[in-house]
């Protein structure tokens, strides 16, 4: 009898612990805050690509495929001992930049029609990771979307082109600054005006304001049985829309991207 009561107070402690672990273990697994320029940094230097599937609702709904790729812009220090051009192949004096490619293919469905559309962007930072210029480029036949951005520059270029034509606009900072105007510039309705107190409301009605970033270390990923240890970003908008990315301590390997409706980008080894 007295094994019975033994072995039931057992399971109970079991259990119990098990349940608690269950309920309260994110609080032990959120990781260690840190600056958001840490994850950031390591994404940028790491030099490894990293191969990405777009899911939706689970690894078995696959819409397309992604490539990551940071590469580190080599230069050499003139100086009057060395000669530059002299210099052997993969002989370089410092980093001047980073350029970061992401480009893909995904399915885009419109009831029971599905279009193949096309994304091509490459984003050039300085050596301390500001950005300085951007292009992205995106595809479905038969339009196509242009953007370019330069931060010297202050401005921004959107071209499409279609059947219709193409239409090319562009837009500084300044005026990108003012949503009821550059509204009012697409559409061609000057009522965009009233938009301005409700983007108004958005920004100061959700706790937290406008735009939210977190970072983590040592954050523990699961994925199934398997728990990952990795770096965590996390950007909240107006308080209601996250994103999440998952990055590798060692490597800077981009493990997971999290985005709203249960898309996500996850790296080809955990599939």
């Amino acid at each position: 009898m007295r094994s019975l009561q033994f072995a039931i107070t057992a399971l109970w402690i079991a259990m119990s612990w098990l349940l608690i672990r269950s309920e309260f273990g994110d609080l032990r697994s959120a990781g260690t805050s840190i600056p958001p320029d840490v994850v950031w940094r390591k994404l940028i230097e790491s030099g490894d690509q990293s191969m990405l599937a777009l899911t939706q609702g689970g690894a078995t709904n696959r819409l397309g495929s992604f490539r990551w790729l940071p590469t580190a812009l080599e230069t050499v220090a003139a100086s009057n001992a060395v000669d530059a051009a002299t210099l052997p192949e993969g002989m370089a004096q410092g980093v001047s930049g980073y350029s970061l490619d992401f480009d893909g293919s995904f399915l885009l469905y419109e009831g029971d029609h599905a279009s193949r559309v096309r994304v091509s962007s490459r984003l050039q930072t300085d050596a301390a990771g500001a950005w300085t210029h951007w292009h992205l480029q995106v595809g479905a036949r038969p339009d196509s979307w242009t953007v370019e951005a330069s931060a010297a520059e202050r401005s921004v270029r959107i071209l499409a082109e279609g059947p219709r034509g193409a239409q090319d606009l562009r837009y500084t900072f300044d005026e990108l600054a003012n949503p009821a105007g550059w509204i009012s510039r697409v559409s061609g309705l000057p009522a965009a005006e009233f938009l301005m107190p409700i983007l108004a409301s958005l920004r100061g009605g959700r706790q937290g304001g406008f735009l939210v970033v977190d970072a983590r270390k040592d954050h523990r990923l699961r994925f199934g049985r398997q728990t990952v240890r990795c770096l965590r970003l996390k950007a909240t908008l107006l308080g209601a829309y996250s994103a999440v990315l998952y990055v590798n301590p060692q490597s800077g390997e981009i493990i997971r991207i999290d985005l709203p409706e249960r898309v996500m980008l996850v790296n080809e080894s955990f599939l």
